[in-house]
């Protein structure tokens, strides 16, 4: 009996994927933007979105988002 892994790699192949044929593209956000690598550029970006949002419910949501990510932030950079 064939384990789940070979049988994937089976499926794999018989479709001509391989371990080159990944895309070596650059995660991309909604705007088209590279994927933000520091929590601060993170806050920056929904800071700007906040800015930008006409809408109350969404301004809320992004304001939200953005006490997570400080909050995510903090814990991160607290000494153990």
């Amino acid at each position: 009996m064939k384990s789940v892994a070979e049988k994937i790699g089976e499926l794999k192949a018989e479709a001509g994927i391989t371990a080159e044929a990944r895309p070596t593209t650059v995660p991309r956000n909604q705007l088209g933007q590279p994927a933000t690598k520091t929590p601060e550029e993170a806050i920056a970006r929904l800071e700007e979105k906040a800015a930008d949002n006409h809408g109350g419910a969404n301004r809320e949501r992004i304001r939200a988002q953005i006490s997570e990510e400080r909050r995510a932030s903090a814990t991160m950079t607290e000494p153990s």
